[in-house]
């Protein structure tokens, strides 16, 4: 009587119900092996294995079937199933059928084939041979004809296509974009590589590249398709391949700044899910595009209003971007301002809605606003002339002529040439104002000098409060005209006798600002006044600067 051996049978026959029947033969190998008694079966079991790994490379290459596959990787599993019974019950071996899945079998048959094959046609065996099992690579594609001029895509095999009778995914999409191209009147053509079946499903984007150097199409669609019990999930990875031009606001240079930089970031995009909900999104993503082409800005901004459709991020950022420059050739500044708002909810560092975002709410007069993206902006790119400028200009309408001073003077050394005269104005400008500003503090301290110190009966006494509200608005004039160190030293005196005071906080925060504007809260924080100080807090002051190193301290963990 043999040896029991220490398996758990219903646990193998449950994995094998499982389709793990690799991971069953590998126990059964290491459960069997060095038993002299059960040499017979586990000889048999790594007969199996190795039939099993050929069979998954065979799969894997191409070389077989899917009906075919399906067919042999069921024989394999039943054969183990009644190997793991007879273990069980403990019956003598018996073959089961190992020659019949076997592919040594097949292998010799077909080599047979091969060289009969060769023999007929006079070629040399070996190389003639190679090429028999090979000759579907052998076959020369082309890409397709497109139409010119049209709006390009390819459309590759995919991973894992359906079995015989059914409609591969891939084809079923050339289909639907095709039939939906014509229906909307796009100037599209929808392509795959010729022949049909010259190529094979694309496993990787380096496989995928090589078509797309080589058939230069504006779109690129390739993936993979699940085979499920009823219906079919596929991952779609496609690519807007010609790279999509966006406006950058300027002033400064009045023949337009195009930014092309999103097309590395935003290019490639992956989606999962049912083949119907996949065709809807690859169909927004084509008809916004080419919209978007050809300058037809109103269907872009309709397309979003009344059909949108969720997409993986980085399309829909690139989605978003034709959204609000439409809305910006449209004339509708509010809402491309909302639509920038979107794309920097999620990516508060990008730079090209943020500028774009600045430039219309300053022509909205939203100062608030464009003031806080201005100073982001500068704090990302250690600021362009035209940025500094711009921020001047929001100070010195907000009054903070100190900073517009400061402002103006960078940019006037750092602008190019054509801008020096201008901005040298702007500067004579706001000296003018901060002379004329300090004049009246003079005024109003030589007054506040002359008026008796020494209390007189019949006059009203001046107040601690008066005295407070006194020495607040000297800090208020001093950050106006630019001298914020005596602006903070006034506004710790405040805080000293009572530190909860709003405005003297506040005057606090604007002077530690203004001497440097790319300060953080963490930093604000350090002081001992401010250290109480919170983003709710900064949020209630309710002014720009608030809102400018609120959004500093985003831009620096960013």
């Amino acid at each position: 009587m043999p040896t029991p051996l220490n398996i758990n049978y219903q646990n193998l026959i449950d994995l094998i119900g499982e389709a793990k029947t690799e991971q069953v033969l590998e126990v059964l190998a290491t459960s069997l092996k060095d038993q002299p008694t059960y040499a017979a079966y586990h000889k048999e079991v790594t007969l199996l294995s190795n039939n099993y790994s050929q069979l998954q490379r065979a799969r894997r290459i191409d070389v077989i079937g899917f009906q075919n596959y399906t067919t042999k990787s069921n024989q394999i599993s039943n054969a183990v199933l009644e190997i793991l019974e007879d273990l069980k019950e403990g019956k003598a071996y018996h073959s089961h059928n190992v020659d019949a899945i076997s592919f040594t079998g097949f292998w010799k048959i077909a080599a047979i084939l091969a060289i009969l094959l060769v023999g007929i046609l006079g070629g040399i065996g070996a190389a003639s041979y190679f090429f028999f099992f090979n000759k579907e690579e052998k076959i020369e594609w082309e890409c397709p004809a497109y139409n010119s001029p049209s709006f390009k895509v390819l459309v590759l095999p995919f991973h894992n296509e359906l079995p015989a009778g059914r409609t591969a995914p891939h084809k079923h999409i050339v289909s639907q974009l095709a039939a939906f191209s014509k229906e909307e009147n796009l100037a599209v053509t929808i392509g795959t590589i010729q022949p049909d079946g010259a190529i094979k499903a694309i496993y990787s984007e380096e496989e995928a590249n090589e078509y797309l150097q080589q058939c230069n199409p504006n779109m690129l669609v390739w993936g993979q398709a699940d085979i499920l019990d009823a219906t079919t999930g596929i991952t779609v990875h496609y690519s807007l391949t010609d790279p999509i031009k966006f406006e950058w606001l300027s002033d400064f240079e009045t023949d337009g700044k195009i930014d092309t930089v999103l097309q590395k970031a935003l290019t490639s995009a992956s989606f999962e899910g049912a083949t119907q909900q996949i065709e809807k999104v690859l169909k927004r993503v084509l008809k916004a595009t080419v919209a978007f082409k050809e300058k037809n800005y109103s269907a872009v901004a309709d397309l979003q209003e009344k059909t949108p459709v969720v997409v993986e991020k980085g399309i829909a950022k690139k989605l978003q971007y034709m959204e609000a420059e439409s809305y910006k050739k449209l004339n509708k500044p509010n809402e491309a301002i909302a639509t920038y708002s979107k794309i920097l909810a999620e990516e508060p560092t990008a730079t090209l809605a943020l500028n774009n975002r600045a430039h219309l709410q300053l022509r909205q007069k939203q100062l608030n606003e464009a003031l806080a993206d201005f100073n982001t902006l500068e704090t990302l790119n250690n600021g362009s002339p035209e940025i500094i400028y711009k921020k001047a200009e929001i100070h010195e309408q907000l009054g903070n002529l100190g900073a517009a001073k400061k402002d103006y003077s960078r940019a006037e050394k750092a602008c190019p040439p054509k801008m020096k005269k201008p901005i040298k104005d702007d500067l004579e400008r706001v000296e003018k104002k901060i002379a004329t500003e300090k004049d009246r503090i003079s005024r109003r301290r030589g007054n506040a000098t002359s008026t008796p110190s020494t209390p007189r009966p019949g006059r009203p006494q001046v107040t601690r409060e008066a005295t407070v509200e006194n020495l607040l608005e000297q800090v208020v004039s001093q950050n106006a005209i630019g001298n914020n160190k005596e602006a903070e030293e006034k506004a710790i005196a405040i805080l000293q006798k009572n530190p909860k005071n709003r405005k003297a906080i506040k005057e606090l925060i604007k002077a530690k600002y203004f001497q440097d504007n790319s300060i953080s809260l963490p930093e604000l924080q350090k002081n001992p006044y401010l250290k109480k100080v919170d983003s709710t807090t900064l949020k209630k002051l309710k002014d720009p600067v608030m809102e400018a190193i609120l959004r500093n301290g985003i831009v620096q963990k960013n």
